[in-house]
């Protein structure tokens, strides 16, 4: 079973090779080594000096391994949900093409343009209303999420779903698949390294999310982006940069993912 994708030509630069690669080198210098080597220099200084490290690793009532621990889960959890919803989404707007499937795709556009500060406002109206049993709960939290990333599943969706031919779904038909097999044995597969490429996206952004977080997270329940804000905010740069450096390193695992996927899934 093959899918219409191919891979992009290459371009060759010619003379044009050096100056590009002191560009693209100038540009991940700046945005990467910069900040990182200055979050390693204060993590070691905090590792360093017993008294900021122990306010580091018990911070109030909770410890770092616990921040690590909600961001992790809470972010894994909304971009499982992400992509579970993204898919009968983006099977509509594929595979059945209409001004009604192409307006609720749009529709689930509009969480990623809307700042999280209004989605959390807009939730904590709501489940005051309608479900006060989620008020002040973890998982509040995720919803939000969910509602602000879930378009980067949506498009990641989308995109794997173009690049599978329907006649690879017609083919299974005939041949006595009811349409949930076909999908399933066929669709599903080839899709695949698409939603989790887009699941990577949304726990990315998930994992960083903060003003979301600030509003609906209940009592002491704090992540990781939250802490690198208080103690930021507070003027303890050197406490927060174990915890902002621990949030580079766990983005790292997802990125090099989305970057090698193609070598995975080969």
């Amino acid at each position: 079973m093959e899918s219409s994708w191919r891979p992009a030509p290459t371009i060759r630069l010619g003379k044009w090779r050096i100056p590009a690669l002191l560009v693209a080198g100038g540009v991940a210098f700046t945005s990467l080594l910069v900040p990182v080597g200055v979050l390693t220099t204060w993590s070691i200084q905090a590792v360093l000096d017993p008294e900021t490290l122990r306010s580091v690793l018990h911070s109030g009532s909770m410890g770092f391994s616990n921040f690590a621990w909600n961001s992790l889960w809470t972010s894994f959890l909304a971009a499982l949900l992400a992509i579970t919803l993204s898919v009968p989404v983006a099977l509509f707007s594929v595979r059945h093409p209409s001004r009604i499937s192409r307006f609720i795709a749009r529709v689930c556009q509009v969480g990623y343009a809307i700042p999280g500060v209004v989605i959390a406002l807009s939730l904590v109206l709501l489940v005051n209303r309608a479900l006060p049993f989620l008020y002040a709960t973890p998982l509040i939290v995720v919803i939000a999420y969910v509602l602000r990333h879930v378009p980067q599943a949506v498009r990641a969706s989308e995109a794997a779903l173009n690049q599978v031919s329907p006649t690879l779904e017609e083919a299974a038909r005939v041949s006595g698949r009811t349409p949930v097999q076909a999908f399933v044995q066929v669709t599903f597969p080839l899709i695949l390294p698409g939603l989790l490429a887009g699941g990577a996206l949304v726990f990315l952004t998930s994992l960083k999310e903060l003003p979301a977080t600030l509003l609906l997270r209940p009592a002491g329940f704090d992540t990781l982006a939250v802490r690198v804000w208080v103690w930021a905010s507070d003027g303890f740069y050197v406490q927060a940069a174990p915890a902002a450096l621990f949030l580079v390193l766990i983005s790292a695992v997802p990125l090099s993912f989305l970057l090698r996927r193609e070598q995975i899934f080969k």
